[in-house]
This record gives structure tokens, C-alpha cells and sequence, in this order.
């Protein structure tokens, strides 16, 4: 009987990324600057209109990440709030932000929709844009 031989290569979330993003950069150059502009941008507008308790704030305007995934039918860029009750919070009548200054977000509106989805649907286009650009430029 016959054996089949075969190679089995593995590897660790770190080289993927590295990997993905290498290959991103080969392809599609402006798409990548594009990406991390825009989560830049709404990564640093929800941190500045995060509301923060006075007293017994659980410190979730630290909990932001970002980033660029892979997945088998997609490439997206996330900005995201970690914190478990992140969805759920909503401005107060004294919301306030990490500076202290007042929050411009209507009463009782949920701030994830506010300050992370709605801006980035507004920004949808710009990145459609930039990865249009870059495959017309390969299809030349």
C-alpha cells in the first residue's frame, strides 16, 4: 500500500497578519493607507466623546482596539470597544469625557452608535473608493 506525502504548514495569528498584510500592501497599497486612516480617525473621535463616570468609571474608553481582518470572502478594519457592556451604554443629562467636558450626543442615545457606527457608514465610501482605485490600477 501506497503512502501519500504531504506537507502541513501552520501558522500563529501573528504571521497571518504579518502575511495578510504584506500581500494587502502588494495589491492594494492605498486600500491599506485608507484603512488605517479611517480606524485611526474613528478610533480617536470615540475615545474624545466616550462618556466617563465621575465616580466608578470601569474604565472602558481604554478598551478600544483596531485593526484589519482577513476573513474567507471579505478584508475589513474594525475599530471596536472590548468592554462587555460597551453596546449598551447611553448619554446622560451630565455626560462627560475623559477631559471632563460635556458630551454633544442627545439624551438616552446609545454611544457606540453614535460615536463608532454612524461616522464610520460615513466613511464607508472613502474606502470603497481607495480599493476601487487600486484594482483599477492593477487592471491596467
Amino acid at each position: 500500500m501506497a503512502k501519500k506525502a504531504g506537507i502541513d504548514i501552520s501558522f500563529n495569528k501573528r504571521q497571518n497578519e504579518e502575511a495578510f498584510l504584506s500581500l494587502l500592501d502588494e495589491i492594494a497599497p492605498s486600500t491599506r493607507k485608507v484603512f488605517e486612516e479611517v480606524t485611526e480617525e474613528l478610533m480617536t473621535h470615540a475615545q474624545q466623546n466616550w462618556p466617563v463616570r465621575k465616580r466608578n468609571s470601569k474604565g472602558s474608553v481604554n478598551d478600544f482596539d483596531r485593526g484589519i481582518t482577513i476573513t474567507s470572502d471579505s478584508v475589513y478594519a474594525y475599530v471596536r470597544n472590548t468592554a462587555q457592556y460597551a453596546w449598551a451604554i447611553k448619554s446622560g443629562a451630565n455626560s462627560v469625557n475623559r477631559d471632563k467636558t460635556p458630551l454633544i450626543i442627545p439624551l438616552g442615545r446609545r454611544i457606540a452608535q453614535e460615536v463608532l457606527w454612524s461616522p464610520a457608514r460615513k466613511e464607508a465610501d472613502r474606502v470603497a473608493e481607495a480599493l476601487a482605485n487600486d484594482f483599477a490600477k492593477r487592471a491596467k
